[in-house]
């Protein structure tokens, strides 16, 4: 189904691809009407066009790739200047077969953007609570969220569209925990120094 939609209020976790949308474009901030399209969704993800929208002083259009999960829908990846996602970045991230083949024929074959090595693997990795727990911690963080890897209790999540960084978490009694996180990337001694064993942060980092 197409729909196009006007500026719309945006619930702290996101109900709908367009509200995880606009959440991150954040119109209620810079006061630009972006408009959204959906290009292609299935019950559990979705390609959103967005034209006319200011993302870190540059107005333009693109598309930005949502996922659902247990508490809404949250943006896995973006493109700008108009394009189409690519096959290998929609692979990238993991999509079963079945979504897959719905999404595909909205996708762009160029190889431009195929990322390489160990940075092509977009994927979640640890159990479906622990991702989804941990990705809740960034509701309304108003940031692409490409993966969460879960490691013996300890957790990475990369951020990046209005910067850039990484968030580590550790899972306590209570919950998953943020310890450390900014810009910029960190090195296994950082984390090292916060208490995390030497192989549960080699696994972390993929290093």
């Amino acid at each position: 189904m197409i729909a196009t939609i006007i500026l719309a209020a945006v619930v702290a976790a996101p109900q709908t691809p367009q509200a995880a949308v606009l959440a991150f474009i954040r119109p209620n901030v810079s006061h630009v009407p972006a408009h959204l399209r959906i290009v292609a969704q299935t019950p559990n993800y979705a390609l959103i066009h967005f034209d006319d929208a200011l993302i870190e002083g540059t107005r333009g259009g693109g598309q930005i790739f949502v996922k659902r999960f247990t508490f809404g829908w949250q943006p896995i990846d973006l493109t700008i200047d108009n394009k189409p996602f690519a096959v290998c970045t929609i692979r990238d991230h993991g999509v079963p077969s079945a979504d897959f083949a719905k999404l595909r024929s909205s996708l762009s074959t160029s190889t431009k953007e195929c990322l390489k090595g160990a940075d092509s693997d977009q994927r979640d990795a640890g159990s479906s609570s622990d991702v989804n727990g941990v990705r809740a911690q960034a509701i309304g963080v108003a940031e692409i969220i490409p993966y969460v890897r879960v490691v013996d209790g300890y957790a990475f999540m990369e951020w990046w569209g209005w910067g850039g960084g990484e968030n580590f978490y550790k899972k306590t009694p209570t919950g998953w925990k943020k310890f450390m996180g900014g810009g910029g990337a960190a090195s296994v001694n950082d984390l090292m120094a916060k208490g995390v064993p030497l192989a549960t942060a080699k696994a972390l980092l993929k290093q």
